[in-house]
Order: C-alpha cells, then structure tokens, then sequence
C-alpha cells in the first residue's frame, strides 16, 4: 500500500518539482549559453556521453588512417579511446571493482592506467580524428 501512495502522490510531484527546478525555470539561460548549465557538473563525464557515439560511428566508417599508423594500429588505437569513454561516460566511472568482499586495487590501478592509455592516444591523435 506504501508503494501505491508513494507512485500515486509523491513520485509525480517530485518529477514536476524536478522539473520546474531543473529545466522549466533554467531554460533563459539554456537559450542564452546554448546549453544547460547542470551540464558542468561532471563535464568529463558529459564530454564522454558526447564523444563516445562519435567515435564508435568514426570507428565504424573506417575511411583511412593517420601517416605513421597502419590500419590494424589505428583501430587498436580507436578501440582504446572507445573502452575510455565507455568507462567515463558508462556510469560505471565511480564504482570500485570488488574481489572477496575487497576494492581489488590491481584491477582498479589497471582500469585507471588504461583509460588514461585511452585518453592520452584520444589527445595525440585529436588531429587525426576527420573524415
């Protein structure tokens, strides 16, 4: 019965509430800064919501490759700012990986150094990054 009252009464006004906070009352300044300013909270992870179907469209097009890359190592290189992105913008950029009940600070350690991996090749190969 709880649940009942608490989808039938509450659970609407806290989206209208929501709503009214969050985009209703902030939408002059949306049409003034061209974007909404909740944005800048966590810009990386909204910058990795952004680039990551871009890159894995650019991934999928496959029409050539930087000077100095092969094919096989431009991919690899792609498949490594994609797992990046993936990471920071995925939801999952907070959570610990946990092994027998421990934060596993190796596979942590690991995931970190390959999204920096990711994130530095995303970086040097920023101009390469065109049709």
């Amino acid at each position: 019965m709880d649940n009942f009252i608490y989808y039938a009464y509450y659970w609407p006004k806290e989206k209208l509430r929501y709503l009214w906070v969050h985009r209703i009352k902030k939408i002059p300044t949306r049409l003034r800064i061209g974007f909404w300013p909740d944005e800048c909270w966590n810009l990386d992870v909204t910058f990795a919501k952004y680039v990551l179907p871009r890159l894995k469209h650019f991934r999928a097009m496959n029409n050539g490759f930087p000077h100095g890359l092969t094919e096989e190592e431009w991919d690899s290189h792609l498949d490594a700012m994609i797992a990046s992105f993936e990471w920071i913008g995925g939801g999952n950029y907070y959570d610990l990986p946990i092994k027998d009940g421990e934060i596993d600070v190796e596979a942590y350690t690991k995931l970190r150094l390959d999204t920096q991996h990711g994130l530095e090749l995303f970086a040097e190969y920023y101009m390469g990054l065109w049709d």
